[in-house]
């Protein structure tokens, strides 16, 4: 499984507060384990994302199957172990890819992020993802 999560704006009770990302990130694996999860805004995918197009990267945040220490990721804001992978976010504050509020340095520390990601070999591709056991 895949897990792409889309978001529009902050929840009108729970706003955006990394914690409230974090676990439901956590009770999903606790679920389902995923192959990959990626939280960004659908403009980042489309007009900012890095890498090619068929390779997922995880935008804000997201969870992969592998384990690795804050050492190997500088440009992650966390770097926390979860469930047999990594929990990474880019930054801890909630940001926009487009739009008058847009934010130009959180677009570029999440494709930090993603190159950094890409280089260690733990972002996958659509095909692989499609296989079914990525990060197995």
């Amino acid at each position: 499984m895949n897990l792409l999560l889309e978001f529009r704006g902050p929840h009108p009770t729970y706003g955006t507060d990394i914690s409230l990302f974090r676990e439901t990130i956590a009770a999903v694996i606790a679920w389902q384990r995923p192959q990959h999860v990626s939280m960004a805004w659908p403009v980042y995918r489309d007009e900012h994302h890095p890498l090619d197009k068929q390779r997922s990267g995880i935008g804000w945040l997201g969870w992969v199957p592998f384990d690795l220490a804050p050492s190997q990721v500088p440009e992650a804001a966390v770097c926390e172990p979860m469930a047999g992978g990594t929990f990474l976010a880019s930054q801890l504050d909630f940001w926009f890819a487009a739009g008058p509020n847009k934010d130009a340095d959180a677009i570029a520390r999440a494709q930090a992020l993603d190159l950094r990601l890409n280089a260690l070999g733990v972002l996958p591709t659509t095909v692989e993802l499609q296989r079914g056991d990525w990060g197995r």
